[in-house]
Formats: structure tokens, sequence, C-alpha cells
């Protein structure tokens, strides 16, 4: 249990056992109970047995009885707000003591307590805190849970500020395409927006009370939306290869939409009750889902995955052993060998003693959003944000404030890739449960902004579409930060570009020369439309030419930059997958100097690349080097850009 679960269980047992020692007293003495009726009494009596056997509708009859036959029996009040509680139906609990209350303010002193916590729990924050003080007035001998008490005065504090301080907040209701007259929660989308994946909450029949909602009566489904032409086309269920009659939800897409994780309960191939499953878009249709498996998986819970741009790392929820409470978020990143390694728990900044969940990490790598009942907030789960220090922690937990939170519970959200704007479920609108919105986010809650890169990829000479690898790397750290490989069915890719670097993309496919290209996103503050490059790979023939973007040196010299090498390797690579393959590396210069020096600097820059080749083990009957200087342009040398592009060192296939 959770610290506010266990104060409150606690006093569940002393309000019974008041109770009951009025009742049980009452037999013997009848002026024990403020009223004298008998039959009021016997009613109450019966109550209690019924309570007992959590017969609470039964119970609520009985004592409905009592309160006919005398109206200031306050027991049978105080009874009722106990039965409501256990119900969560905090409005009618409040009711109920206040009743007794007004009949004897002293009838029971620790019922103060309670009835704040309900005040709490239903947004009446004023009378929470004025019922909290009542509480601590009364300076009971009993008062151990006095700390907490204190805390929750200050959460009202907290809750009072935040609604007199609301932040800006304006949510649209995304529609009946996405949601319907039952409950919709947990989105999660593409990078681009152009998928959507949502849970959905069925009866299990058509005659099933959505008022009462049980494993029984109802059970979770994933519904799929595409957007066209901007709008969100009718949702429908993912079928049976994903949902079954048990529960599947809580589900994280790719940046990419082409593999998403999510939650799956008590499948025969669980390791405990709630695990978290994979699966995959392969021609046009969904895997079968297949267990990600242990250290991910364990034999308690695991929950609400959330994978990051680059998909090495997996944020989850989970009750195991380690935690800071009941309900921890996890991570756990992809090692170099393919494999999950051992999970590891964000920590005391994000978690807490008491329920922490729905992570969301943004496209960014550095922001967090996470729902939590143990930070400072208006209610039971409000949501936050954290960002990522250079030390790898979390620091800085934000609540995103009012209206945004409220008494109720608030999880699950899905920030787009340039931060401005989410999407949420939530229970706003009367009678309508909970539907799916999108709404701004204000610029002190934004994460940072991140760009994206998109296209096709095709063959050169047949126009078909290509499965192909796509890979990102960070020209600073000369380290991969995203690898994706492009949809089978249309050879399209996405991946994310985080702002403030140099990046380099390169694409290869066995029997194909691979393609390489840079951005330069290192002053660029604001998210721009996204960058749309369509590649034609060329299939391996003699005369074939790469033009190798990612290889710098410095100026008008032949020595390589650091950067380079990352490109290096990979032409080594292609080289060692095609054994039959001779090449002649090609330097090219500008026109600017003269054409003597042109040629010798082309020459020196070819050949520092052969040299490199070579010192990685590459055969020198499999590579040769010539200088063009700056006879073979493939741009205008009156602009800067072109320029740039003749300054270039390329490959060109001489054998196979």
């Amino acid at each position: 249990m959770s610290i506010k679960q266990n104060q409150a269980f606690m006093y569940k047992i002393i309000l019974l056992l008041h109770l009951l020692i009025l009742t049980f007293s009452g037999f013997a003495q009848n002026q024990i109970f403020n009223t004298s009726s008998k039959k009021a009494i016997q009613y109450y009596n019966q109550a209690i047995y019924e309570y007992n056997k959590f017969n609470y509708e039964d119970a609520l009859k009985k004592l409905d009885a009592a309160t006919k036959k005398d109206s200031n029996f306050t027991e049978s009040f105080l009874l009722k707000a106990q039965i409501y509680e256990s119900l969560k139906n905090y409005k009618n609990e409040i009711l109920n003591y206040n009743k007794a209350f007004n009949i004897d303010s002293a009838c029971y002193p620790y019922g103060y307590y309670y009835l704040a916590v309900a005040q709490l729990n239903s947004g009446l924050y004023k009378d929470a805190k004025n019922n909290f003080n009542k509480y601590l007035n009364l300076k009971l001998q009993d008062s151990k849970f006095t700390k907490a008490v204190n805390k929750y005065i200050k959460q009202c504090n907290f809750a009072i500020s935040a609604i007199k301080n609301p932040v800006p907040f304006n949510p649209k209701n995304l529609g009946d395409s996405i949601n319907s007259s039952l409950d919709e929660y947990w989105p999660s989308l593409s990078a681009d927006e152009s998928v959507m994946i949502f849970t959905r909450l069925l009866p299990r029949s058509n005659n099933s009370n959505m008022q009462k909602v049980s494993l029984k009566t109802h059970h979770e489904d994933l519904y799929i939306s595409y957007k066209k032409d901007s709008i969100w086309q009718k949702a429908h269920n993912m079928g049976p290869i994903i949902n079954t009659r048990g529960n599947e939800g809580t589900q994280s897409i790719s940046v990419d939409g082409q593999y998403y994780f999510f939650t799956a309960c008590d499948r025969p191939d669980s390791f405990g009750g709630c695990d978290i499953y994979y699966t995959e878009r392969k021609n046009n249709s969904w895997s079968t889902p297949v267990n990600v498996g242990s250290p991910i998986n364990s034999k308690f819970k695991e929950t609400q995955p959330s994978i990051s741009a680059d998909g090495q790392t997996l944020y989850f929820v989970s009750n195991r052993p380690g935690g800071k409470g009941k309900l921890d978020i996890w991570q756990c990143t992809m090692g170099n060998n393919g494999y999950w390694q051992k999970p590891v728990n964000l920590g005391d900044s994000i978690n807490t003693s008491k329920n922490d969940g729905s992570p969301f990490i943004h496209a960014d790598g550095e922001t967090l959003y996470f729902s939590s009942e143990g930070h400072m907030g208006l209610g039971k789960a409000d949501l936050y944000m954290a960002k990522k220090a250079n030390n790898n922690k979390w620091h800085s937990v934000k609540n995103l404030g009012y209206p945004i939170n409220t008494f109720n519970d608030e999880q699950g959200l899905y920030i787009v890739p340039n931060g401005k704007k989410a999407y949420f479920s939530s229970n706003r609108e009367n009678g309508k449960g909970r539907d799916i919105y999108v709404f701004k986010l204000f610029n002190k809650i934004q994460p940072n902004p991140v760009m994206y890169v998109k296209g096709e990829i095709s063959d050169a000479l047949t126009g078909k579409k290509l499965i192909a690898k796509v890979e990102l790397i960070n020209l600073k750290t000369n380290k991969s930060i995203a690898k994706v490989i492009s949809d089978n069915n249309n050879g399209t890719y996405l991946v994310c570009l985080p702002l403030g670097y140099n990046y380099a993309l390169n694409i290869s496919k066995r029997g194909y020369l691979f393609h390489s290209e840079n951005f330069s996103l290192l002053n660029i503050t604001t998210a721009q439309e996204p960058i749309v490059l369509n590649v034609k790979l060329q299939p391996i023939q003699i005369g074939s030419k790469v033009i190798l973007k990612n290889i710098f040196f410095e100026i008008d010299s032949y020595e390589l930059k650091e950067e380079s090498t990352n490109e290096l390797q990979i032409l080594i690579a292609f080289l060692q997958q095609n054994p039959d393959v001779k090449i002649e590396i090609g330097g090219h210069t500008d026109n600017t100097g003269t054409e003597l020096h042109n040629m010798e600097l082309s020459t020196q820059r070819a050949k520092t690349v052969y040299d490199y080749l070579k010192a990685n083990s590459i055969d020198s009957s499999k590579i040769t080097f010539k200088g063009y200087g700056s006879k073979q342009r493939i741009d205008t040398n009156s602009t800067i850009e072109g320029r740039a592009n003749n300054r270039r060192t390329e490959f060109k296939i001489v054998d196979k």
C-alpha cells in the first residue's frame, strides 16, 4: 500500500471499531447510541452485518431505513460515509460526514481527518484545509498522522495557489473518428502524427453497465487511426492478432510508426500478471506480438512502456523489488550486443513512496513527462515533467499546473516532436466518459524542439521500394543515435533530429551502394518543417559512384577531421561485405586556387582515405585513388553552396 492508502486503511479500522463498539454495547444499553429508537438500532446492526460481507448496497438500504426512524442517528451517517468512501463516492461521503457533525460536532473527532481527505479528493481545497486544521486543533492523543495532515495542508495551499494562477490550457476534443460513448485513453502517435494508437474500454456484452466497470464486465483493446489530408480517419480495432478477450493497452509507438510496445495481461506466455509485448508492421499488417522477455518482464507487474526516439531505451512502470514505492518508473537500455540490459530505477528525483507512472520520453531524449501521487500536486495523480542533467540524472521536477492538473487522476501524455502540443485523455465533459484531446503546450512546459527527416527509399533503376537500414550519427560524438529499417511495404522511413548538433545520415542495403547525407542543426533553436529526403539507391554496378558526404578535411588541407570516422567505417563495412568489389577513391575540389594546387590537394585527400582503408585491413588490391582537381564539377562554382558541393570525396566501382 502507498502511505496514503495505509493512512486511509488505519482510519477505516478506527472508524469501524468505534461503530462496532457502539453496536455491541447497544444491545445491553440503548442510550450508548444517540437514538432511543430500537427499530433504528436494529436496522443499524443489520447494516453492520451487510457491511462486513461487503454488501454495500444492502448496508446502505438498512441505514436509510435507520435514519427514517431517527433522522438524528449520527452513527448511521458515519457508517454511510465509510461505505461511500469504499465506493469512492466522495460527494456522498462528504454529505454524510457533514450530516453527522451538524447533529453532533463531537460525535467522532477522527472523522474530521477523513472528511478532509474526501474534500481534498473532490477539489474542495479550502474546506479540506479547514477540516485538517480542526483535526489538528483537537490535539488527539492518537495523533500519529499529524505529519501526514501537515503535508495535506501544504497540498491544499499549493492547489489553492495553482487555481488562482492558472496556466494556458484549451483542450480540443478529437471528435467522433477517435472518441465514442466508451472510454478512450492512452494516446500514442508516430512523430509525423500520421498514426495514432489508443486504448478503448469495451463492455464484454451489450448488457454491461458502464457504471460498474470490472474485469468481469469490461476489457481493454487497442484501436488505430490514420490521418489523411489532416483529418483523423475512423479508428478501428487492431484485430485478433493484437487484441484478445484479456486486456491490451498503454502502448508506445516508435517515431516512424513501424513498431510499438504495449501491455497485455494474463497471457499464457506472460512472466507475471501484466507484461510488455512488442509488434511491428510487416506487409501492411502487424506481426504476432512477442513478449519482450527478461530482464524487462518479471514475475511482477510491468506496464506503461515508452520507447525513446532512437529505439535504444525503454521506460516502463513496475512494482518489482528495489523501487521507492508501490509503482515506480524504470528504464532499460539496449546493449551493443542487441539485448536489453538490466533495468534501472529512475531514482528519488522521479519516484516517490506513492504511485508513479505513465512515463513519456520526448523525442529530444532529455525531457520526461510522468504522473505521480507523491510529488506536490492538486489531488490523486498529477502530471509532471523533468529534465535530464549531464550526469544522466533527472532534476527540476515541475507540476504542469492547473487546469491541466485537477483533483482527478491525470495520466498519459504524448508530446509532438516540435514540443508545441500534446495529446492526452480526460473525462472533463459530463456524460462523455474519457475522451482523447489535443492542446497547445505553453512555453515553460515545452521540451527541447526536435525536427525529423523522412522520405522513401527505392531502387534507382527500377523504382522498386526498398527495405534498407537508416542510421543517424551525431558528428560531435561520432555515436549512432538512431537505427531504423525502412517500411517493407512502401520504403518509407523517419528519423528524429534533436536541435543543436551536426548529423550524418547513412542509408544502406546489401547489393546496393550506400547513400550518405549530413544536416547542420547547430545554430537552429526552433523546430523547422521536416526535411523530406527521398533516396534512390544505386545497385552495385561498374561505374556507379557514391559521394562520401560525411568525410571532412581541414580547410585547404588533406588532414581528416574526427567527424569522418563513422563514414570511413561504413565504407570499410561495405568493402568487407562485398569482397569482389574494387573501388577508386576520387578527390575533387572547386575552382578556387590554381589547377596545379587543386590537383595536388585532391590527390592527397584521396590518398588519405586510401591510407585509412589500408590501415584498417582493406587489401590494397581492392582500392586505388586519384585526384581530379576541379575538372569534374557537379555544381556551379559561382555560389558558396555550389563550391561546397564540388569539394567532395567519392568512390567509384571499377570492378566486381
